[in-house]
């Protein structure tokens, strides 16, 4: 499945699945040997664009449908000022594909848990923070006096994460990605929508679930909670 082509779907109920270029050219290790060593090489590999590979991590799922793979944690500094984390999980039953994520409300996601249903099918993941830490999807107070960050989160850092996964998905396997796509939903549609707009490049499919296209819509809904909850 998955077989389309730079095409953007806006469609409410892909919220329920749960599934939900960087500046200066790099050239990326190319790794050989077994899933262990391969991920083992990985942490503090240098040649990926604006990035440090701060941790790497041999996971061995127990149920879930899902293969061993390796967990990548990343940081990519494209500006100054702009630490955005990207998380790339990388199964034993790669499938050729990789497969963005996008997040909620004001945050990135980079939990197990919106990229077991990928994992599950053999796509690597490629996740971010969007560019802060902060998991409260409801307080945007991060966005205050940080220009930087704001960028991020509106559209660098789902590009950056896209970029960068893609080396490290070559350099991890051997080869690079046959396709790659990108899935959000509300927050995650928005970031798709960006995608397809500004980096069309990034992906060959695009899924934008309910997309918070306008932020006035979005910082809308957060005083409405507020006030009514």
């Amino acid at each position: 499945g998955w077989g389309m082509t730079r095409v953007t779907v806006s469609w409410a109920v892909l919220c329920a699945m749960g599934m939900a270029s960087a500046a200066g050219a790099a050239e990326a290790p190319s790794l050989t040997g077994a899933p262990e060593a391969r991920c083992s090489a990985l942490q503090g590999a240098t040649g990926f664009a604006s990035t440090t590979i701060s941790r790497t991590q041999r996971v061995l799922p127990a149920g879930g449908g899902m293969a061993p793979y390796c967990e990548v944690t990343a940081t990519i500094s494209p500006v100054p000022g702009s630490k955005i984390t990207a998380v790339y999980r990388l199964p034993d039953n790669w499938n050729g594909k990789m497969l963005g994520l996008g997040g909620g409300g004001w945050s990135g996601n980079i939990t197990l848990q919106a990229a077991q249903p990928g994992l599950a099918r053999g796509y690597a993941l490629a996740q971010t923070d969007g560019g802060h830490p902060q998991t409260d999807s409801a307080n945007p107070g991060w966005t205050l006096n940080n220009p930087v960050l704001v960028t991020d989160f509106a559209h660098r850092a789902v590009h950056e994460t896209a970029v960068v996964g893609k080396q490290v998905v070559a350099a991890f396997y051997g080869r690079a990605a046959n396709r790659n796509y990108f899935q959000g939903c509300s927050t995650g549609g928005r970031m798709a929508l960006m995608e397809t707009q500004r980096y069309p490049d990034d992906y060959e499919g695009v899924i934008a679930g309910a997309p918070v296209y306008s932020l006035l819509v979005q910082t809308s809904n957060v005083v409405r909670d507020r006030i009514f909850r």
